[in-house]
């Protein structure tokens, strides 16, 4: 990441929304790889303090890749779904690897339209 776009992300990080987008503060990032052979996929699973998913992304470009701020915490910027600037901020951030779809799975627990979700705005 450029010094500019690290500057733009921290200015982003002091404000809950702006015009030019939604910024978003969970407590885990969970990089979920799952699927056997030629069948795998890639998922960012959004987490509360709790453990709960909050929201879910198919992880599919390398701009999807968070990055660690001088404050410890990480960062994620995209063009989320209706073409809105999304920035997530996360306390930490970890990798699994499951032969299943672990979010899929999860919906037994929490049902996908009980679940907080990313802030629309």
């Amino acid at each position: 990441m450029g010094f500019r776009s690290l500057i733009a992300g921290l200015a982003l990080c002091c404000c809950a929304s702006s015009k030019d987008g939604v910024v978003e503060h969970i407590f885990a990032i969970e990089c979920n790889t799952f699927g056997k052979g030629e069948q795998i996929r890639q998922s960012l699973i959004f987490r509360d303090a709790d453990a709960s998913i909050v929201d879910w992304r198919w992880y599919s470009e390398k701009h999807h890749v968070p990055h660690r701020l001088p404050n410890g915490k990480y960062m994620l910027i995209w063009e989320d779904i209706g073409g809105i600037q999304r920035q997530v901020i996360a306390d930490f951030i970890y990798s699994t690897r499951s032969n299943h779809d672990r979010e899929l799975t999860e919906r037994d627990i929490l049902p996908n339209e009980q679940r907080r979700k990313l802030r629309v705005r």
